[in-house]
């Protein structure tokens, strides 16, 4: 799987520590979408993943096993797939392939790609902190309010962080002196100075 997907500095810890996490973040936003569904919201109210690759990884899964399209542990799913891979790349210059081991390489390509997408996908986007988990959260409740509660609420945010981002900005300007005071003086240094006359 390592040498298939080919990312720099990307080896068997790291592929199983994104799978892990991967599959955390999956079941996550799974069970978002079913408490969702549950609380009886209509289908305007139903929580939405906002992970660029869920659907990605949620359609994959579910051609991989119709029984269990969605509670398949993903550690179990790749390791069946690198398994796969391993005997069919094995067998691969043999005179003749069965039609079935031709159809199980060609799923275990497409898994891997599929793998491969997704991990592109998870390195591109911002590293989780504090800020970041806080306003996936203020998201999430803002989905739970009616568009206009939802609306007043998100006004009040913006109005409070623009209040605060105003009173950054005047606190820098006031300890520096303008740009044009500078650029002043810096004028008046060059210029030649008057002789004295003794």
């Amino acid at each position: 799987m390592q040498e298939i997907m080919a990312i720099e500095g990307f080896g068997v810890i790291e592929i199983k520590n994104k799978i892990r996490a991967l599959r955390s973040t999956y079941l996550q936003e799974l069970k978002k979408i079913k408490d969702s569904k549950k609380s009886g919201a209509g289908a305007d109210s139903v929580y939405v993943p906002h992970v660029k690759w869920f659907a990605d990884m949620h359609s994959f899964l579910q051609c991989l096993d119709n029984k269990r399209p969605t509670q398949d542990n993903l550690i179990v799913i790749f390791s069946k797939a690198t398994k796969q891979a391993t005997a069919t790349t094995s067998t691969f210059q043999a005179p003749s392939l069965s039609k079935r081991k031709k159809s199980n390489m060609q799923q275990v390509s497409a898994v891997l790609r599929n793998l491969k997408y997704i991990a592109n996908e998870v390195s591109k986007e911002p590293s989780l902190n504090q800020f970041v988990i806080f306003g996936n959260s203020v998201a999430a409740q803002l989905q739970n309010l009616t568009i206009v509660n939802a609306l007043l609420t998100q006004e009040q945010i913006q109005s409070l962080l623009t209040k605060f981002r105003i009173r950054e900005l005047q606190s820098v300007s006031a300890t520096a002196p303008p740009p044009r005071i500078n650029a002043v003086m810096a004028l008046h240094h060059r210029l030649p100075r008057p002789l004295h006359h003794m």
